[in-house]
């Protein structure tokens, strides 16, 4: 079957994938608005260089439907107290809500939006339990957190 006739069956059962354009579009942007701070322009490189790597495909939704490792890692966020970090900062109780809300809305947008922000949490969380909430450098501190960071794109 080719991709073309794929992506017309998904659409006629209900099924809308995220698209390429609508994921890159996220990224670009810098925002993922359904976030509690959306403002996730600090990880747009890695968002970006996470993406490009899987060919703009999401990673956390499949058919339409959060995969497994996505339910996980909202319960991971929800649990974030319990490492040290606080929950609401990962958006912890705010999960099935965003969740919900893609049953009623699986239009690609709010897909590739929903997979953005599961990346970027867990990309602030990955970053925040390693090297710390705040960056040294913002707050007039000359420390330099460089040689402690991850390589994101590569450990999520």
């Amino acid at each position: 079957m080719r991709k073309a006739d794929a992506l017309l069956v998904l659409a006629l059962v209900g099924i809308v994938p995220a698209a390429p354009a609508d994921l890159r579009g996220v990224v670009e942007s810098g925002r993922v608005e359904i976030l509690r701070w959306p403002d996730v322009s600090d990880y747009r490189r890695h968002l970006d260089a996470f993406y490009r790597e899987r060919g703009d495909a999401p990673a956390w939704i499949r058919n339409g439907v959060p995969t497994a490792q996505a339910l996980t890692l909202t319960s991971l966020f929800a649990a974030a107290d319990e490492r040290g970090v606080r929950a609401a900062d990962y958006d912890g109780d705010r999960w099935p809500a965003h969740l919900e809300t893609l049953k009623r809305d699986p239009s690609p947008g709010a897909l590739a939006e929903l997979d953005v922000a599961l990346t970027a949490t867990l990309m602030r969380y990955i970053s925040d339990l390693h090297i710390g909430r705040v960056n040294p450098q913002r707050v007039d501190f000359l420390l330099d957190v460089g040689p402690k960071k991850y390589d994101l794109p590569k450990l999520v």
